[in-house]
């Protein structure tokens, strides 16, 4: 869409982040009232691995958590869903989605918008690479910090 339209760059940027954030506290809803339900869809997905290890950073990290969900390759719904099972705070859990969701879209739209159509091939083939290797860049700055 940044390609079709690279002006709105920004705005539709922002749109993605916003109906991702939209996406998360459904998934947040789902965790948060019908775990029982869902638990089994998660197990049939193959993402119950996922599930835990998201489970077990909600309990270490809370807000930290959503901001890194939403940089990685690890697929997002998995934190939210877990966020809400394991009932965070909705106002961090909402902030945090925001965060780093928008770090992650308003990164790629940049990108598109002033590299163009050929980084875009680039950018899709290495988009896994470049979130693991932000997330480790943040562990490490973190690290650093304590």
């Amino acid at each position: 869409m940044v390609m079709a339209r690279p002006e709105r760059w920004w705005k539709l940027a922002l749109l993605t982040t916003v109906s991702s954030v939209v996406g998360g506290v459904v998934g947040y809803a789902l965790g948060y009232w019908m775990l029982d339900a869902v638990l089994p869809i998660i197990e049939r997905a193959g993402k119950l691995e996922a599930y835990e290890v998201a489970s077990s950073w909600f309990e270490r990290y809370g807000f930290w958590a959503m901001f890194l969900a939403g940089l990685t390759p690890i697929p997002f719904k998995v934190f939210t869903v877990s966020a809400g099972a394991a009932q965070m705070a909705l106002m961090p859990f909402v902030f945090g989605c925001f965060v780093g969701r928008a770090l992650r879209y308003f990164m790629v739209a940049g990108l598109v918008r002033l590299a163009g159509p050929a980084f875009e091939q680039h950018l899709l083939k290495y988009i896994d690479v470049i979130g693991w290797i932000l997330l480790g860049l943040i562990a490490l700055g973190v690290i650093w910090v304590m």
